[in-house]
C-alpha cells in the first residue's frame, strides 16, 4: 500500500466522506476514515481523477469548473461557515466577534491550501441615497478602513501580504450590504462568485502595511 497524495489526508473528513459515499463505502467512523484516506487505492484515484471530484462538486453545487479537492475544500468552507461577509458594529470600524471567529476559520482553510488568495472587497453603507462630495468621502473612506482592518487581521494570523488584496467600494454599488465580502481564488476560480458584473470601484488609496 502507498500514501495518498500530498495533502490528501490534511483534507477534512467530512469532505472524504463525500468520497467513500460517491464510491458506495458503507458509513465508517472517523478515525478508520482518516486511515483511509492514506492507504485506500480507490482514494488516491479519486484525488487524481478530476471527472468524479466534478461529479460530487456538482451534487455539492460549487461553482462551474471545480474539479480539484482542494477547490471543493473551499466552496465546502464557505457552506459551512454560511457565507463570505464580515459584519461591522453598525457606523463603527470593530468587526463583530461572530464574524472575527469566521476570518479565523478562513485562515485555517487557506493554511491547508496555500495557493489561495483573497480579495477583500468592502462596501461603506447599503444605500443610493444622493450624498454631497464630502459624504461620498467619507462613505470611502469608511470602507477603506473596514478592508484594510480585515486585510491586516488576516495578516496577523500569518497569511502573507502577497495573499491578500482589499478594494474599497465605497457606495458604487447601492445594494451592497454594509461590511467586507470576501473572495476566494484557487486555480482559476473564485468563491463564491461575484454577483456586481462589470462595476468599478473607484481609484484605491496607497497601500500601507506599516
Amino acid at each position: 500500500m502507498g500514501f495518498a497524495p500530498k495533502g490528501l489526508a490534511s483534507l477534512p473528513v467530512d469532505l472524504l466522506e463525500s468520497f467513500c459515499i460517491f464510491a458506495g463505502s458503507a458509513p465508517v467512523g472517523a478515525k478508520r476514515l482518516a486511515r483511509l484516506s492514506q492507504t485506500c487505492g480507490w482514494m488516491r484515484s479519486a484525488a487524481a481523477s478530476p471527472a468524479i471530484v466534478a461529479k460530487v462538486a456538482l451534487e455539492c453545487g460549487a461553482p462551474q469548473g471545480v474539479d480539484t479537492l482542494p477547490q471543493l475544500d473551499v466552496h465546502q468552507t464557505l457552506g459551512k461557515l454560511e457565507g463570505n461577509h464580515v459584519e461591522f458594529h453598525s457606523a463603527y470600524l470593530s468587526i463583530l466577534p461572530s464574524s472575527q471567529e469566521r476570518l479565523q476559520q478562513f485562515v485555517i482553510m487557506m493554511a491547508r491550501h496555500p495557493r489561495v488568495t483573497v480579495q477583500a472587497d468592502a462596501h461603506a453603507r447599503g444605500d443610493s441615497i444622493e450624498k454631497d462630495e464630502k459624504e461620498e468621502r467619507a462613505v470611502f473612506q469608511t470602507s477603506c478602513w473596514r478592508g484594510d482592518g480585515v486585510a491586516g487581521l488576516l495578516l496577523a494570523h500569518g497569511l502573507h501580504e502577497d495573499r491578500v488584496v482589499s478594494t474599497a467600494w465605497g457606495n458604487v454599488i447601492p445594494d451592497a450590504m454594509p461590511g467586507v465580502n470576501l473572495f476566494f481564488a484557487l486555480d482559476g476560480i473564485v468563491f463564491p462568485a461575484r454577483r456586481h458584473g462589470s462595476a468599478a470601484p473607484p481609484p484605491q488609496p496607497p497601500v500601507s502595511r506599516e
